[in-house]
């Protein structure tokens, strides 16, 4: 691997997300919107360098995902004419940019990381640049909820968010712990991999170990309920399903692992970072009342069909930055925060049913994906993908209105094609090297 072979613009891309909360609530607050809209001008940039004809390793797509997503986009286009709720293009514009922006990911994760040197290349200073991030987190964590750093990405600094223990629920670099949690939840199923791949090799990554350990803390000082147990879940049955695989390269690692997972509990539930984290986080889980209403409205997706109707209000009227731009503000109703309230307001119901049968059709073509690939390493890479998108087709996570999720979702998508182009080519070069030997063994 050479450095020719690092796709730097994606490089800067992925710095630019984790910077542009601080650029927003640190040093350049006046300029928000514009700091925000300009990871869309990097991110199309990105797609148009990694458009290699030379590549052949790009993923196959069943006919039903390809139809379903395509289908996707044109309602999409023909929900930008829809001015049901504002003849304001502002509005039309800035939804079609927040659904669509990100979708290419699944078809250029294959060019961007190339092959498995590269992907494992990028984790490795990956480390190196999070760390710094997840320190500042607990900093912020410990310092007064009024501080500076505990700041969002608006001019009132009273609204940040306290856990139980009156500790300000952490942002890290970005603008609110919402969108940190998703980070969070993405990126810790990569250093997780790290570390089992790397016992797999019979060496523990020591600093991908450490890295996940804060970034787990971390996640904990988030306060966000869901974030932490959909990550915990998942990992839990990532573990589950290397204990029932049978592979004795996982098997040899068992004990390593779990020894150091033992120890990081002790170290966190030892120290003030992680146990009054763990703390705060249990008496927002369990002390709270607010679950059962936020589960209901979760499943409740057409409790506004009466305003929106089968078609919907049109594209990005449903984006909380958009509401000052209706100019049929009385279509819609006082409140509305759930994404698929969200979802049939823009869509309406048959845009909001098309939306999670392209989600379902995703996954499951993912999972059938997952089991076409032999080596475990991949196959892990591919089961960690397919879990972070779980959440998405049960409305719990949403890829629209968050940006960051939508960033990530996309990209979990097309590692599992990426996974499955890795493994390809793994054997690909063992069938050349049988040949070879083959070949010398007649001779």
């Amino acid at each position: 691997m050479t450095k020719k072979s690092i796709n730097i613009p994606f490089v800067l891309f992925f710095i630019y997300i984790i910077i542009q909360g601080a650029l927003r609530k640190w040093f350049l607050p006046s300029l928000g919107s514009p700091l925000l809209l300009f990871q869309y001008v990097l991110v199309y940039y990105v797609f148009m360098v990694s458009k290699d004809k030379r590549i052949t390793n790009l993923p196959s797509f069943t006919p039903a995902f390809q139809t379903l997503l395509y289908t996707y986009i044109l309602y999409g286009f023909f929900q930008v004419f829809n001015i049901s709720g504002t003849t304001n293009l502002i509005v039309q514009t800035y939804g079609f940019v927040m659904h669509f922006s990100f979708v290419p990911f699944v078809y250029l994760a294959s060019n961007i990381f190339k092959d498995e040197d590269t992907f494992d290349y990028c984790i490795k200073w990956l480390n190196f640049l999070i760390i710094p991030l997840f320190i500042l987190g607990i900093l912020q964590f410990f310092s007064p909820r009024d501080a500076f750093i505990n700041r969002y990405a608006t001019e009132v600094e009273h609204l940040t968010a306290v856990g139980s223990g009156g500790k300000a629920r952490i942002t890290g670099t970005f603008s609110y712990f919402t969108v940190y949690g998703s980070f969070l939840g993405f990126i810790l199923h990569i250093f997780l991999y790290q570390v089992i791949t790397s016992l797999f090799k019979g060496k523990l990554n020591i600093i991908a170990a450490v890295t996940f350990g804060l970034g787990l803390i971390n996640l904990f000082m988030t306060g966000s309920r869901g974030a932490v147990v959909i990550y915990v879940l998942a990992e839990s049955l990532v573990l589950v399903y290397l204990a029932f695989s049978g592979e004795a390269k996982f098997l040899k690692s068992l004990v390593p692992l779990s020894a150091i997972m033992f120890l990081g509990f002790i170290v966190m539930i030892s120290t003030d970072a992680g146990s009054i984290a763990i703390n705060d986080f249990s008496d927002r889980l369990f002390g709270l009342n607010d679950l059962d209403a936020r589960i209901d409205d979760g499943f409740d997706p057409f409790k506004f069909y009466n305003e929106a109707g089968p078609i919907g209000l049109g594209i990005g009227t449903a984006q909380f930055p958009m509401e000052q731009y209706l100019t049929n503000r009385g279509a819609f109703p006082a409140f509305w925060e759930d994404e698929s309230e969200r979802i049939v307001l823009e869509f309406g119901a048959f845009g909001y049913l098309l939306v999670m049968a392209l989600r379902w059709t995703i996954i499951i073509s993912c999972f059938f994906i997952m089991k076409k690939i032999r080596k475990l390493e991949y196959r892990i890479l591919a089961l960690q993908m397919i879990l972070f998108q779980s959440p998405f087709p049960l409305n719990i996570s949403t890829n629209i209105f968050n940006y960051i999720d939508g960033i990530f979702y996309w990209l979990a998508v097309g590692l599992v094609y990426f996974a499955y182009n890795m493994d390809r080519m793994n054997n690909q070069k063992k069938e050349l090297e049988n040949s070879e030997q083959n070949i010398l063994n007649l001779t």
